[in-house]
């Protein structure tokens, strides 16, 4: 048993002229619904959510703070050297 499909542009065109208003329609409905389930998510759950604090004390390892601050400082050395040097240009005559 074969089925035989027969699309024609011109079968789709009057199809889609004749329901249109009813396809819009039932893309509408599921864009609002998509935007209830989004508004819910990350909106009303978010707000109604109660979180617990965390009582966990943060350790900051004193060497590698000592490593990061050094090189902030290396950096501003930098971009200050660089402010007050003065280059020649090759465009003076």
């Amino acid at each position: 048993m074969k089925i035989k499909i027969n699309l024609s542009l011109e079968r789709i065109s009057s199809f889609l002229k004749k329901y249109h208003f009813f396809i819009l329609g039932i893309i509408f409905i599921l864009l609002l619904c998509f935007n209830a389930f989004i508004y819910y998510q990350y909106v009303y759950v978010a707000t109604n959510m109660n979180v617990d604090p965390v009582d966990e004390r943060i350790v900051v390892d004193e060497d590698v703070l000592k490593k990061v601050i050094e090189s902030i400082d290396e950096r501003k050395d930098n971009l200050i050297r660089v402010k007050t040097e003065s280059y020649s240009t090759p465009f003076d005559d």
